[in-house]
C-alpha cells in the first residue's frame, strides 16, 4: 500500500540533505581557495582508479550490512534508530 503521509516532508527532507551537502562543497572549495589548494588539481578520472575505488568501498558495506545484521543489542540500538528516523522519509523512495 501506498504511504499516506503528504510529500512536502519527504521533499523537504532530501531538499535540506542536498543543500547541506552542498554548503559542505562549496567550504571545502572556500578554505582551497584560501590556502591556494586546488582540490581538483591531482584528479584522474582512470579505469584502475574506479578499481580501487570500488575496491576501498566493498569491505566498509560488508562491514555495515554484517553490523546490520548482527544480534548484539548496541547494533540493534542503532539500526532501530535510524529506521525510526529516516525510514519514514525513506520508504516513499524503496
Amino acid at each position: 500500500m501506498l504511504d499516506q503521509r503528504p510529500p512536502t516532508r519527504y521533499n523537504q527532507f532530501l531538499k535540506i540533505a542536498t543543500w547541506f551537502e552542498g554548503t559542505l562543497i562549496l567550504v571545502a572549495y572556500g578554505i582551497g581557495w584560501a590556502v591556494s589548494i586546488n582540490p581538483l588539481a591531482h584528479l584522474n578520472l582512470t579505469p584502475i582508479g574506479f578499481f580501487w575505488g570500488i575496491a576501498g568501498t566493498l569491505p566498509l558495506y560488508l562491514l555495515f550490512a554484517l553490523s546490520y545484521n548482527l544480534p548484539w543489542s548496541s547494533m540493534r540500538a542503532v539500526r532501530n534508530f535510524l529506521v525510526e528516523k529516516l525510514g519514514p522519509f525513506l520508504s516513499r523512495y524503496r
